[in-house]
């Protein structure tokens, strides 16, 4: 039994509960009883790190979400955060979603019992309403959260994104200079930020420069590996192939140089995003 369950038995947020276990003036008589009495029912002991959760955080763990740990990119968000924790005295309690919506959801109801310090979150899905209900009572606790590379929903707290769209117009667009104008993309998970992004970004340096997107030139992937593999070759087995492919996912370059290969040179450029942010 948790802290989620029995707020759910007893019609409340978890952070109600907490502030029945806080003493808190916030509750009413009757919402407090509805608590005490399924806590009742149900023989519920708390953990003992989840005293005072509403009011104070003496641990020095910070979570991390990481949706994908194959990933170089963010492996090197992981470093990075592990660097400066470090740094600080902090520790890092590391949860790979593996882009698996049902497990993040576990995850982040499995924060309520650690008495994090903080949460760093990189959300699978940008419109996820079950994440964002989670972070909408985390916050009602005072829990600190920052959204990393995705957001998530209409929720707002302190957030690091990059400038995906713009940053995809420039690399359509050096392209678009080097003389091409069959290009074709491979996107990111269109339900992430980054995909949405970087699609618009394609999108926008295509219809600046009056360039036509022709059907199939547009290969949604999910920054795996057997996805960009399957994804390039259907591409380059199009009647009218692609003379450059935008790639902005890190894992799936090799796969298009592959492919290429395979195909005999078809077509005879690459854009790797990842070359453009460094």
């Amino acid at each position: 039994m948790t802290i989620t369950e029995i707020a759910e038995i007893a019609g409340v947020s978890p952070a109600t509960v907490s502030r029945v276990f806080n003493h808190s003036e916030m509750v009413s008589e009757n919402t407090k009883q509805k608590v005490l009495k399924a806590i009742k029912e149900y023989d519920y002991i708390p953990n003992p790190s989840f005293g005072n959760l509403s009011l104070q955080r003496i641990s020095n763990n910070i979570g991390l979400f990481v949706p994908d740990m194959d990933n170089p990119f963010f492996n090197s968000i992981v470093k990075g955060v592990t660097q400066i924790a470090d740094k600080y005295r902090y520790n890092i309690v590391l949860f790979n979603t593996e882009e698996l919506p049902d497990r993040e959801h576990r995850f982040l109801q499995a924060v309520w019992e650690l008495n994090l310090k903080g949460l760093i979150m990189i959300p699978i899905s940008s419109n996820d309403e079950e994440s964002e209900e989670h972070l909408h009572k985390l916050e009602e606790i005072g829990l600190p959260v920052v959204l990393v590379d995705r957001k998530i929903g209409n929720y707002l707290c302190d957030s690091v994104f990059t400038e995906d769209a713009a940053d995809s117009l420039r690399a359509v667009e050096a392209l678009i200079a080097a003389g091409h104008k069959k290009i074709a993309t491979i996107t990111g998970s269109l339900r992430s930020t980054p995909g949405e992004e970087r699609l618009r970004g394609y999108e926008q340096a295509m219809a600046r420069h009056q360039l036509k997107i022709p059907s199939g030139y547009v290969e949604e992937g999910n920054f795996k590996i057997r996805r960009g593999r399957e994804a390039a070759l259907r591409l380059l087995s199009l009647p009218d192939p692609p003379t450059a492919i935008f790639q902005p996912a890190i894992l799936q370059r090799w796969e298009l140089c592959k492919a290429w290969l395979r195909m005999d040179g078809l077509w005879e450029e690459i854009f790797l995003f990842w070359d453009l942010m460094k």
